[in-house]
C-alpha cells in the first residue's frame, strides 16, 4: 500500500499546522506553487522548498483555506528585477540574498585621480587616466576637465554647464537658461539697487504692510475699500467727502459707510436705525421733517435746554456722532 502524505493540488494552498501531526509532511503538488511543508517545534508552518519562482512573492495571495505568510529562510527568485534577484524571508520582510555591494576599500588601489571602467574587450574593468567614451557624451551637471578628454561620439552640453578652453569663466546669458534663476540663486546680501528694477505696475504686487517709512510723492490717487488707520497726524489741503441719498420713507438706516453727508426728502414718517461705530459722524440734510413723524434711535441730544429732541421745520440739518456705544446728536438749524 502506498504512503501519502497530507496532499494539495491548489495553487498557492500551504496546510495550516493545526492540522498536522508532529512530524508529518504535506506536500502542494500545484505547478505554480509547489512546496513540501511541515510543522516546527512551537506549532509553526516551515517550507522546505523549492526556491519560488516568480515576478510576485510566495503566497502572496492564498488560498482559501490555506495558511498565510511565509516561513523565516524561505526562498523566493523575484523574476520582475533584472538581473533577477534571490531573496529571503526574514520573518517581517522579503530581503535580497545576493550578498552586499562590494566595497570600495576591497578593490586593488589606482593612481591619483584615476577612474575604473570596462576595458576595451568588455570582458573586464581597468583603471584608467583616459576616458574612452564611444558614444554620446551626455554632461547633465557641472564638469571640470584638468586635461583632455576624447570623445569619439557627440558631446552633449545639456544647459551650457561645461567649461571649455574658450570659456573666460564668465557666466553669460546664453549660459543661463530662461527661467531657471529662482530665490535661492540670489545673496541675501546681493542689494541689487532699484534702479536695476523695472517700474511694478502690476496690482497687489506691493503690500501695504511693505511701506514703513517715507513719502508717498506724485499724483496717484488712493482708491481703497478698506480702513486707512495712522497713529500719526494727517495733513490734508482738503477733503471731499461722499454725498449720499437715502430712502424717503419707512425704515431708513444711518450707515456712514454710504457716506459721511446724507439728505432724504421725506414721503412718509420714517422710522431712523442707528448704524454708527465709534468715532463716526454723519450730517444729515432731511426734508419733511414737519410733515411726517420721525421715529429716531436711542440718541442722546446736545441742546442748549439739555438732552431734549429737536422740533423738525420743513428744512433740517442734523450733526450724528457716537462715542463708544452712545449715538449723540446735535440740531444744525433750519435752512427754510
Amino acid at each position: 500500500m502506498a504512503l501519502q502524505h497530507l496532499r494539495s493540488s491548489t495553487a498557492n494552498k500551504r496546510p495550516t499546522p493545526a492540522s498536522m501531526a508532529d512530524g508529518q509532511l504535506a506536500l502542494n503538488s500545484a505547478s505554480a506553487s509547489p512546496g513540501l511543508f511541515f510543522k516546527d517545534a512551537v506549532g509553526g508552518l516551515v517550507k522546505i522548498g523549492p526556491v519560488h519562482v516568480g515576478t510576485t512573492a510566495p503566497n502572496a495571495t492564498p488560498a482559501t483555506g490555506g495558511q498565510a505568510g511565509n516561513s523565516t529562510g524561505e526562498l523566493w527568485l523575484d523574476t520582475s528585477l533584472t538581473p533577477n534577484e534571490l531573496k529571503t524571508w526574514n520573518g517581517s520582510a522579503w530581503v535580497s540574498a545576493t550578498g552586499q555591494e562590494i566595497p570600495v576599500s576591497k578593490l586593488i588601489d589606482g593612481s591619483a585621480r584615476q577612474l575604473l571602467q570596462t576595458d576595451a574587450a568588455g570582458t573586464g574593468v581597468e583603471w584608467t587616466s583616459d576616458i574612452d567614451v564611444p558614444g554620446t557624451f551626455d554632461v547633465t551637471g557641472a564638469a571640470t576637465f584638468d586635461s583632455s578628454v576624447a570623445v569619439s561620439g557627440t558631446l552633449t552640453k545639456s544647459g551650457n554647464n561645461v567649461v571649455t578652453v574658450g570659456d573666460t569663466c564668465t557666466v553669460t546669458s546664453t549660459m543661463i537658461a530662461d527661467g531657471t534663476i529662482v530665490n535661492g540663486d540670489i545673496s541675501a546680501s546681493a542689494a541689487i539697487a532699484d534702479t536695476k528694477l523695472s517700474t511694478i505696475s502690476t496690482a497687489g504686487k506691493v503690500s501695504g504692510s511693505a511701506i514703513t517709512s517715507g513719502t508717498i510723492g506724485g499724483s496717484t490717487a488712493i482708491n481703497t475699500t478698506g480702513t486707512i488707520t495712522t497713529t500719526g497726524e494727517i495733513s490734508l489741503k482738503e477733503i471731499k467727502e461722499t454725498v449720499y441719498t437715502l430712502g424717503t420713507t419707512g425704515t431708513i438706516a444711518l450707515d456712514p459707510a454710504n457716506g459721511s453727508i446724507q439728505s432724504s426728502v421725506l414721503t412718509g414718517a420714517p422710522t431712523f436705525t442707528d448704524s454708527l461705530a465709534s468715532g463716526q459722524t454723519i450730517v444729515l440734510h432731511l426734508e419733511g421733517g414737519a410733515t411726517y413723524t420721525v421715529t429716531w434711535p436711542t440718541i442722546t441730544w446736545v441742546t442748549g435746554s439739555g438732552n431734549t429732541a429737536p422740533t423738525l421745520t420743513a428744512k433740517d440739518t442734523l450733526v450724528l456722532w457716537k462715542i463708544s456705544t452712545t449715538l449723540y446728536g446735535a440740531y444744525v438749524g433750519s435752512y427754510v
